[in-house]
């Protein structure tokens, strides 16, 4: 997103340039039921009650996301936390 202080995925970025039309789709106001017009690169965030062409929408990344080193399955994630939550929980009985 251009000139903007916030992190967005690069994929999003890239259909928001490639995206045609005028309108990326619509949203709903978090404060109220009124739905947005969202036009490429505005910062509307989907959710929910996104309709249009959610891809082109901002999709917020974290800081975090440039920690990430490896692909690894859910299963694979949540095997290594139980078994190092098991491992600390042995040690301090």
């Amino acid at each position: 997103w251009p000139d903007a202080p916030h992190r967005v995925l690069r994929s999003s970025v890239e259909e928001a340039r490639a995206f045609e039309g005028e309108l990326v789709g619509t949203v709903e106001g978090t404060w109220n039921d009124e739905r947005h017009d969202v036009h490429p690169f505005e910062p509307w965030a989907p959710h929910e009650s996104a309709t249009g062409k959610i891809e082109a929408m901002p999709l917020f990344a974290g800081e975090s996301v440039g920690s990430v080193t490896e692909k690894e399955t859910a299963a694979a994630i949540i095997h290594q936390l139980t078994t190092e939550a098991e491992e600390l929980l042995r040690i301090w009985q």
